[in-house]
């Protein structure tokens, strides 16, 4: 899985798209991708973490689930309207990120 930027750890079929897979990474971004065509399709983001566990509805054929070690699971609505693949952020982006996000905890402990 080229499209990411660090080691995968996490990866789903879609029970209902069977050509569509999804992947978690150590780059904060869940992936989709269309294995048929070897192409990505979308890039989910929105974590301040490491993605470990992806995981598709199987009731909702449009819905992802991900978890992550910034301590939240989240609900994605994979469609025409999610934001189209792109490369991850890079490793200094990231650290940022967590940088902002132990700032945070600290203050509200």
């Amino acid at each position: 899985l080229k499209g990411h930027s660090q080691g995968v750890c996490g990866l789903d079929w879609c029970p209902h798209r069977p050509e569509w897979l999804a992947s978690g990474s150590f780059d904060f971004t869940a992936q989709v991708w269309d294995v048929v065509a070897l192409e990505p399709l979308f890039s989910i983001r929105g974590h301040y973490g490491r993605v470990f566990t992806v995981c598709w509805s199987t009731v909702d054929e449009a819905v992802l689930y991900t978890g992550c070690d910034d301590q939240a699971a989240r609900r994605w609505i994979v469609d025409s309207t999610t934001a189209p693949h792109a490369a991850p952020p890079t490793r200094r982006s990231q650290d940022d990120k967590a940088t902002l996000l132990m700032k945070q905890r600290k203050q509200s402990a």
